[in-house]
């Protein structure tokens, strides 16, 4: 058996090219590897983990009741908003904002009791078409919630 050529034959490019080739692979190692930890996705999970809200009928002994994405016309309904963390909501006010489309019909400051924020829409307000309801702290979005209003 021979012995390994000696490194004196390996020409000098190819050298560079190995050098710049494992850089690369290093580089995407530790990027991959650092975004699966720092992701955006991650982040926007764990803010949407400290607001738990619903659209339902009904509130019974401080908790939701009736809790559905379809509801009929001219009936009042609740939007339940729950904080995990409560000190987020000292800094400035939250609004609950109702929208039929594209159109605000409704916008409520919320009044927290142990970090819940419960306001409702008239029924006089509520037609038939998609609706939203937004959770908003000055430019940030805590919350975004569809449903459907028809006539049953």
């Amino acid at each position: 058996m021979g012995a390994l050529p000696p490194l004196r034959y390996l020409r000098k490019t190819t050298l560079l090219m190995a050098v710049v080739l494992f850089a690369f692979l290093s580089h995407r190692v530790y990027v991959t590897f650092n975004q699966s930890f720092f992701s955006e996705d991650r982040a926007l999970a764990s803010v949407k983990k400290k607001v738990n809200g619903v659209i339902c009928r009904n509130i019974i002994e401080g908790e939701p009741f009736g809790v559905d994405s379809v509801f009929q016309e001219n009936t009042r309904l609740y939007f339940y908003a729950q904080f995990q963390d409560t000190l987020l909501l000292h800094t400035s006010p939250v609004l609950q904002v109702w929208y039929l489309g594209a159109d605000t019909i409704l916008s409520k400051a919320c009044v927290f009791k142990d970090g819940v924020c419960i306001s409702s829409i008239r029924p006089d307000l509520l037609k038939a078409g998609k609706w939203s309801v937004d959770l908003v702290q000055e430019k940030k979005l805590w919350l975004s919630l569809e449903f459907l209003v028809g006539k049953l």
